[in-house]
């Protein structure tokens, strides 16, 4: 049996982050620049020269001229262990990659996993550009705030920007230095710059100036749902009348899986993380929303019970449109209230096909 289960780039395996259109548009281009390689069996040394071969040929390889890559994933999910000839081969790995400031991101087993084990005794768990995440969501995760904080840090030493609200439990600082000299006059840089032009670089645009109107809930809507039509101050000023503000802890449980809906929630700062219990022998499946997202909102328009359980990751405020005040909406303003449930669901069509390819990314 092969080593390689599969070969494929980061646009196609998303994680389960539930962002803003315009930051997963702009997630989805770069994220060509990494290359995630899914590894099983044994490694020994009979198949870890396919792996090692395989990876010299993504980084010096034609590919490499074309679309050089930032980051690469190792997901060691259903390698059943290696030996010492594997653990040297990872080392060479570790140096040709590092030579060409590539990040080397292992996950599937845990810090004290007879894997990490091998891979700390030969200095390769713990080397500088070496992360160790235990699911490949959370690999992926880190991957993708990794592009959106080198976009961040640009702003920030080219102008002003305010800060990105990124999620992370793994509580990861990022070396600034490290993520701008990685990027400065390089082919990396000059696509990330290009793909964030034509995408996240538009969220400002779309702000209005301060002054201009009541900053919330206005502004949260203008993040939320700008990318799926018209949001103008004008048409969407009654619904502040049937928006309810609520500043939560961490670890507050929003709702429980099977509890009965009772609104839709718009996330204006701070991060929420859905959990998701299909069947006893699966494992949970974990979504994260951030600034500028929608939470609960297909079970709250269909009144069915909660099909997640959702908790605050860092203290939040959120905007509950309560399915009685959807109701009032659509009595004393019909048309308004069709325009903005036409632009929850387009919201979340999208976040839900993200998350199911996600899923499917991942067998």
């Amino acid at each position: 049996r092969r080593s390689i289960r599969s070969l494929h780039t980061g646009e196609t395996a998303m994680s389960t982050v539930r962002r803003p259109s315009l930051q997963r548009a702009y997630l989805r281009e770069v994220s060509k620049q990494t290359t995630i390689i899914r590894l099983q069996g044994f490694l020994f040394f009979g198949t870890i020269s396919h792996v090692e071969d395989t990876i010299r040929e993504v980084v010096n390889g034609p590919a490499w001229h074309s679309n050089p890559i930032r980051f690469l994933v190792l997901d060691l999910g259903l390698v059943a262990g290696v030996d010492m000839s594997s653990s040297e081969a990872f080392v060479r790995m570790h140096r040709f990659l590092s030579a060409k400031d590539v990040t080397m991101v292992f996950c599937g087993f845990s810090g004290d996993s007879p894997i990490a084990q091998a891979l700390k005794s030969v200095h390769v768990i713990g080397a500088k550009d070496v992360e160790l995440f235990l699911t490949f969501n959370d690999a992926m995760e880190w991957t993708e705030n990794a592009y959106l904080h080198a976009w961040y840090l640009t702003q920030k030493y080219e102008s002003t920007s305010a800060a990105l609200n990124l999620p992370g439990r793994h509580n990861r600082r990022y070396d600034e230095r490290h993520s701008l000299d990685t990027l400065v006059s390089s082919p990396r840089r000059t696509f990330m710059r290009d793909v964030a032009n034509r995408t996240i670089a538009q969220e400002n645009s779309r702000e209005p100036d301060a002054g201009d109107y009541p900053s919330e809930p206005f502004n949260t809507l203008v993040k939320a749902f700008s990318s799926y039509g018209s949001v103008e101050f004008e048409l969407f000023e009654p619904i502040a009348n049937y928006l309810e503000r609520l500043s939560l802890p961490e670890e507050y449980v929003l709702w429980t899986q099977d509890d009965p809906s009772d609104g839709l929630y718009i996330v204006e700062s701070g991060v929420l993380r859905a959990s998701y219990k299909f069947a006893d022998h699966l494992h949970h499946v974990e979504e994260s929303m951030v600034p500028g997202t929608v939470a609960g909102e297909l079970s709250a328009l269909a009144s069915l019970p909660r099909n997640a359980t959702v908790v605050v990751e860092r203290a939040a405020i959120l905007w509950k449109f309560s399915t009685e005040n959807l109701a009032r909406l659509e009595v004393d303003h019909p048309k308004l209230a069709k325009y903005f449930l036409n632009l929850v669901l387009k919201a979340a069509k999208i976040d839900y096909d993200i998350l199911l390819s996600a899923l499917a990314a991942r067998q």
